[in-house]
């Protein structure tokens, strides 16, 4: 093995690692505590926001403008991201990890379902669009082989795409609904450490991408 050969592989090693904890990381914090509160049923998750601001009266009559399934977007970029890490041809796993990572990727989608749904409440009008980005992430886990026939520069730009938006969104309208957040509790907030977590790990998955988007186009076993 060359030089240059091993100082690839080296690299990939890294991004490998650094993209698995940034993936853990990013789950973690979203599923982690975004407000924290000492009643546990006043504690908001990150995964809890796109529903909790429905009921905001500044949402509600359009003095906050926002799209409350941006909330959702740490639930497709991991979806797809595990779809992708699943069936890539630069990582060539077995197909009983193929279909492990498959099987989750289906899960962490659903995670979007409303509570108390029904499928006549999928739809509505109100969770139309959230219905049709279950149905994209779950065909997209169905159709993996068919996806990991795509350039490797393509699949590693929309995973850099999906982490960069499922940082920037969710955190930007977190911040924005602060103040009216605040008025609900009607006290001081403590924000917990679930966005910085989660911030950190799609970080950590942009950075893993680019090592990998920086290695020659060579066969890799990784």
């Amino acid at each position: 093995m060359n030089t240059r050969t091993g100082l690839g592989a080296t690299h990939l090693d890294v991004a490998r690692w650094l993209g698995w904890c940034g993936l853990a990381l990013a789950g973690i914090g979203y599923w982690g505590p975004w407000i924290r509160h000492g009643a546990v049923a006043l504690m908001l998750l990150g995964l809890d926001l796109g529903e909790f601001v429905k009921f905001l009266p500044q949402v509600r009559s359009g003095a906050i403008a926002l799209q409350r399934e941006g909330f959702y977007l740490p639930v497709i970029a991991l979806s797809v991201t595990l779809t992708i890490t699943a069936f890539r041809r630069d990582r060539r796993p077995g197909w009983k990890t193929r279909g492990v990572l498959s099987a989750i990727a289906i899960g962490v989608s659903l995670a979007m379902l409303p509570p108390a749904w029904s499928p006549a409440s999928l739809q509505t009008a109100e969770f139309r669009l959230q219905t049709a980005l279950i149905a994209a992430c779950v065909i997209a886990a169905l159709a993996g082989p068919i996806l990991g026939l795509l350039p490797r520069h393509l699949l590693g730009g929309i995973m850099i795409l999906l982490a960069a938006l499922a940082a920037i969104v969710p955190l930007w309208q977190f911040v924005r609904i602060l103040p009216a957040v605040q008025v609900a509790y009607g006290r001081p907030l403590t924000i917990g450490w679930g966005p910085a977590i989660m911030v950190i790990g799609w970080l950590l998955l942009i950075l893993a991408e680019g090592i990998r988007l920086l290695q020659p186009r060579r066969g890799s076993t990784v």
